[in-house]
């Protein structure tokens, strides 16, 4: 009783998806939706670390994405932007 209680000292994870319709599934309570049963478990799994402040989810468009070039191909345009965003040397 004299320890005082604290309150997390380690800021939640931001995860920012430009996947509007994941986003949805994770912030919705219901299972209402077919699915594959991998994903709904993948899907519980970030419910719950979202519920329990472990994660936190946010939306970013994907021209503002930084992970896009390293999941897809781009232009030369938006890799060079990309690269500048991430504090790397232009190409």
């Amino acid at each position: 009783m004299d320890l005082p209680l604290l309150e997390k000292l380690v800021p939640p994870i931001l995860m920012n998806c430009d996947n509007q319709s994941m986003l949805a599934q994770v912030m919705n309570i219901k299972d209402n939706f077919k699915s594959n049963k991998h994903i709904m478990r993948r899907l519980k799994i970030v419910r719950k670390m979202r519920n329990s402040g472990v994660i936190a989810v946010s939306y970013v468009k994907s021209k503002n994405n930084l992970a896009d070039p390293f999941t897809k191909g781009l232009s030369q345009n938006a890799i060079s932007k990309m690269s500048k965003d991430m504090g790397m040397r232009p190409i």
